[in-house]
C-alpha cells in the first residue's frame, strides 16, 4: 500500500475541498440573485487554503498555482466594493469576469491535483517493480524458471513505463534505465537456460535494494510539473440531458447530444500500445469516444491506477477496453455493458449501500438514475483500494465539462 507523506494528504484533500466549493460556486453563479455572504464566505475558505499551502502549490505547478490565487485578487474586490447582507443580481458585471475564472480555476487545481498524481504513481510503480523481483527471488529455489522469467519481464515491463513517459528527474531515471537494462540482459540468459541460479539471486537483491534506494530518493523530492493533460473539447451551453461519470473523487460530464452516434468506452489507458499518448499517467482510468472503432481520449482519471499483465486466475486487472456505455436514443435510455471481448467482472449497484452484483449482459440507465461500477483492476493512486465508476444520468450537463469534486 502506497503511504503519502501526511503533507502531501493535506494538501491533496484541501485541493478537493477548494474544487468542491468552485463547482458550488459555478452553480451559484446561474442563478439569477445571489446573496453576497454566501459568496463571501466559499471565496474566503478557497483565498484562505490557497494561502496556507502557498510553498507547496508553487512547487507542485507554478503556472497553475499563479492563476489560481488570482481567487484572493477576486475576494479582495468583492469584499471591498459589495456588503455581505448584498443581494447580487446575477448580470452584475463582476459575477461576469467570475464565472469565466472559475472555469479556469477548476482546471488549475485539476493540474496541481494530477502533479501528485504523477508524484505517487512514480512510487507506486518501482514498489510494484520490487514487489515483482521479490516473487521472482521467491520460486527460484524450486527452479520454477518460466515463474522467473515471468516476474522478471514484469518487472521490466513496469520500470520501462517509468523511463518512456518521463515521470522521472534525470538522476533517478538513469539509475532505473541501468536496472531496466539488466533486467534485460538476465531475461535473455533465462530464455536461452544459460542463467547461474546464484549470479541470479544475488543480482535481484542488488536490483531490490538499488529501487529501494531510487524510492527513498523520490520522498522528500520536489513534485516535478507532469505534461499537459488532454486537451478537451470547450464547455458548450447546459443541454437538457447528459451524463456525469466520477471516479474518486473526479467527474467527467458530457450532454447526449454530443454523443450522437457515438458511445464511449472506459477503460486502461495504454500510451504507445493501443491509445495515443496524450501526456497522461500510463495504466490510469480513460474515457474514449466508440464509433465503430476506438476514437479519442476524452478524459483520464489520473488519481486512479489499474492493474494490469494478470497472471492465470488472477481476475482483478483493467482490460484497456472494459465497459461500453451507449445512449439509446429511442428508448432514452444509457445501456452499459462489457465491451465486446472483454470478460474480466465488473460488479454493480444502483448505491453504495445495495450488494454489488457481477454485470451479466446488459443494463439500461434511466434518466435521473445513478449507476456504481466496480471494475476489476480500478483502484485509487494514493490508498490502494477499490473504488466505484459512479454514472449518473444527469438533466443538466455541460459538455466536456471537467469536475474534480462530486
Amino acid at each position: 500500500m502506497i503511504v503519502m507523506l501526511q503533507s502531501d494528504r493535506e494538501v491533496y484533500n484541501s485541493l478537493r475541498e477548494i474544487s468542491l466549493k468552485l463547482e458550488k460556486l459555478q452553480q451559484m453563479l446561474e442563478r439569477q440573485e445571489i446573496l453576497c455572504s454566501n459568496l463571501l464566505e466559499d471565496l474566503a475558505f478557497m483565498d484562505q487554503m490557497i494561502k496556507l499551502h502557498e510553498e507547496y502549490l508553487k512547487q507542485l505547478n507554478p503556472d497553475a498555482f499563479k492563476e489560481l490565487s488570482g481567487i484572493s485578487a477576486i475576494y479582495a474586490r468583492f469584499k471591498r466594493e459589495l456588503r455581505p447582507e448584498d443581494v447580487i443580481p446575477g448580470d452584475y458585471p463582476l459575477l461576469k469576469n467570475l464565472r469565466e475564472s472559475v472555469r479556469l480555476w477548476r482546471i488549475d487545481v485539476e493540474r496541481l491535483m494530477m502533479a501528485i498524481d504523477f508524484s505517487d504513481y512514480r512510487k507506486m510503480v518501482i514498489n510494484n517493480a520490487v514487489s515483482s523481483l521479490k516473487n521472482a527471488e521467491s520460486v527460484l529455489p524450486g527452479g520454477n524458471m518460466t515463474a522467473v522469467y515471468g516476474n522478471i519481464s514484469l518487472a521490466c515491463d513496469y520500470l520501462d513505463r517509468l523511463v518512456r513517459f518521463g515521470v522521472l528527474p534525470d538522476n533517478p531515471r538513469n539509475e532505473v534505465l541501468s536496472i531496466k537494462e539488466g533486467l534485460s540482459v538476465y531475461k535473455e540468459q533465462i530464455r536461452s537456460g544459460k542463467v547461474n541460479p546464484d549470479r541470479l539471486r544475488g543480482q535481484i537483491r542488488e536490483w531490490i535494494s538499488r529501487l529501494e534506494a531510487v524510492e527513498r530518493f523520490l520522498v522528500p523530492t520536489g513534485v516535478q510539473p507532469p505534461p499537459p493533460p488532454p486537451q478537451l473539447p470547450p464547455p458548450s451551453p447546459p443541454t437538457r440531458e447528459g451524463l456525469r461519470i466520477s471516479c474518486g473523487g473526479r467527474s467527467y460530464t458530457v450532454d447526449l447530444a454530443s454523443l450522437a452516434g457515438k458511445a464511449l468506452i472506459i477503460g486502461r489507458y495504454d500510451p504507445g500500445g493501443l491509445d495515443k499518448d496524450v501526456g497522461s499517467i500510463p495504466d490510469a482510468l480513460k474515457i474514449q469516444e466508440y464509433r465503430g472503432e476506438p476514437g479519442d481520449i476524452l478524459y483520464i482519471f489520473t488519481n486512479i491506477q489499474c492493474r494490469w499483465s494478470c497472471a492465470r486466475g488472477d481476475e482483478d486487472c483493467t482490460h484497456r477496453h472494459h465497459v461500453l456505455l451507449a445512449p439509446d436514443p429511442a428508448r432514452n435510455t444509457l445501456r452499459i455493458s462489457y465491451f465486446p471481448g472483454a470478460f474480466l467482472p465488473v460488479l454493480y449497484a444502483y448505491s453504495e449501500r445495495e450488494t454489488p452484483r457481477r454485470l451479466v449482459g446488459e443494463l439500461e440507465l434511466k434518466p435521473g438514475q445513478t449507476l456504481y461500477l466496480w471494475i476489476s483492476g480500478v483502484r485509487d493512486i494514493m490508498e490502494n483500494k477499490r473504488v466505484p465508476l459512479v454514472i449518473s444520468f444527469t438533466g443538466v450537463a455541460g459538455r466536456a465539462s471537467r469536475d474534480t469534486i462530486i
